[in-house]
């Protein structure tokens, strides 16, 4: 398996520990190699837990995709209306996108953004990774026993 490389667009909670620690965790398989966060505390706190050099930290996506293609995958975890723009853009030139829900505050946003990834045989996840967390694993088993 080809070990992934990968951009975080946003490293507050979900771009610092929700998605991101696979690569502490998994280093022969995923590696963070940049990160866009214009809050300079929290860019500088992800860049000191991923080990990211000063030159691949950038305060915004704009700035980040000025630049040629860096990675395998950007990992957008911005504010829920601001998915859109840098998901397409990185589409568009040859990142999959991994996409924290809601694709979009917009349905024709989310019809153009399946589009996009049509288009460019992208690969476009959107995560929901609630179902995963303690209270609905245990909603899930209390569910499953009353059956």
């Amino acid at each position: 398996m080809k070990k992934v490389d990968a951009v975080v667009i946003g490293a507050g909670q979900r771009g610092m520990n929700a998605y991101a620690p696979y690569a502490l965790r998994n280093p022969h398989e995923f590696n963070i190699v940049a990160v866009a966060e214009p809050n300079e505390k929290l860019r500088d706190m992800f860049a000191q837990k991923y080990s990211l050099s000063k030159d691949m930290c950038f305060r915004s996506w704009e700035e980040l995709f000025q630049r040629p293609q860096i990675a395998d995958a950007a990992i957008i975890c911005t504010q829920d209306n601001m998915h859109y723009e840098p998901a397409m853009w990185a589409m568009r030139n040859g990142y999959h996108v991994l996409l924290e829900k809601p694709m979009s505050t917009s349905p024709k946003e989310c019809i153009q953004l399946k589009d996009c990834a049509m288009k460019y045989k992208r690969i476009l996840c959107i995560c929901h990774v609630l179902r995963y967390t303690t209270f609905f694993s245990h909603i899930k088993k209390s569910w499953m026993k009353a059956e």
